[in-house]
């Protein structure tokens, strides 16, 4: 325990006769052993160092991850000008927390437990689970020109411009991954999170009806004409109190900054955990909005001497202009609205041509 109130508890437990003193005139001496030695800090010969190098550190294979998938793959060979290939992927990624690792430096971080010593219990999908992936690439020759379905009669200078146009284009579409609901008290100036139910990875109680994903929409909470904010779930949940507030002292319940949320009718659907409890929602519970992308491409080559051919091309990313939504803000605690959307990914529909002469 470290701070002023962890300070002022070491003292009364080993008494005023240590280094320094007291700054209290005329304070009490209190004897020494109130409390076992480790009641504090539970090894206090050791530092209190978090970084890699200070304090006690104990290492061991503690992670394990399971992964089982089905991958189906159909290719259309070409037919009427068309040319397709799609590959689908449904599978499912378990994981405990594992250790993050980079080549060269070792282990770079420790795994995060909501209890260390009920490991098993923080088996959960893992953090890039995909459920279903689909991935597809094709062709299609434009059907302009000379014998074509369109413009079969022409001739000359127009033939030449329209026939011989190639499309193609890659599709991908993925399934949003897993995300928690954490409830942590978020400290107002520093921004530092610490759970309020147990150890690392506190949940809250799920006492009513919530769902298991949600919809994208991009309209502000606060200001329904306001579209460059977005939310997970509407105006449907909204926060109050959390109940354990009622438990705390008149005199302290005014600093009790715990909150709950509620549903359209009122009725609290998450709550924070009892204090040493591990939350009844459970990890991983909730699926993020999946990912989908678009992008084509056209060209077409000019023959024009003997061994000479002028290529044509236009490519385009993103032909939708459909951005990638950040993800929404999850904590039951906060100021920020819940599940809301405070910005868009960075992408944009290009499109960018070329001229190329082959020789």
């Amino acid at each position: 325990v470290t701070g002023e109130r962890g300070t002022v508890m070491k003292r009364a437990n080993l008494g005023f006769n240590v280094p320094g003193g007291t700054t209290i005139p005329g304070g009490p001496v209190v004897p020494a052993g109130l409390f076992p030695a480790n009641w504090i800090s539970a090894n206090p010969q050791f530092g209190t160092g978090t970084a890699l190098g200070n304090g006690a550190h104990y290492w061991s294979n503690t992670g394990k991850s399971k992964y089982h998938s089905l991958q189906l793959q159909g290719t259309l060979r070409p037919t009427h000008g068309i040319n397709f290939q799609g590959t689908y992927i449904f599978s499912k990624s378990m994981e405990t927390p594992l250790v993050s690792f980079a080549a060269g430096s070792g282990l770079t971080s420790a795994q995060t437990y909501t209890n260390p010593v009920e490991r098993e219990k923080d088996y959960r999908l893992s953090p890039s689970n995909a459920t279903h992936d689909f991935k597809g690439y094709g062709t299609f020759e434009l059907p302009f020109g000379p014998g074509k379905l369109l413009f079969s009669g022409s001739h000359g200078v127009l033939a030449r411009a329209i026939e011989g146009w190639q499309t193609s284009f890659i599709v991908n579409l993925s399934a949003g991954q897993p995300a928690n609901i954490p409830a942590s008290y978020v400290n107002a100036s520093t921004g530092a999170a610490s759970p309020t139910g147990q150890y690392g990875n506190s949940v809250p109680d799920i006492v009513g009806n919530f769902p298991r994903d949600g919809k994208v929409k991009w309209v502000s909470v606060s200001d329904p004409n306001d579209h460059n904010f977005g939310s997970y779930f509407g105006s449907t949940f909204t926060r109050v109190k959390d109940p354990q507030c009622a438990a705390v002292a008149s005199q302290l319940s005014a600093f009790c900054t715990l909150q709950a949320v509620t549903d359209s009718n009122g009725k609290i659907v998450l709550q924070n955990p009892q204090p040493g409890s591990r939350g009844s929602l459970g990890l991983a519970s909730l699926t993020l909005p999946g990912n989908w992308s678009f992008d084509a491409s056209m060209s077409k080559s000019l023959p024009i001497a003997e061994g000479k051919q002028l290529q044509i091309r236009l490519d385009s990313t993103n032909v939708l202009n459909h951005p990638v939504p950040n993800s929404p803000f999850l904590n039951i605690n906060g100021n920020t609205p819940f599940g809301s959307i405070q910005d868009k990914g960075n992408q944009r529909r290009f499109f960018k041509g070329s001229v190329r002469l082959n020789f």
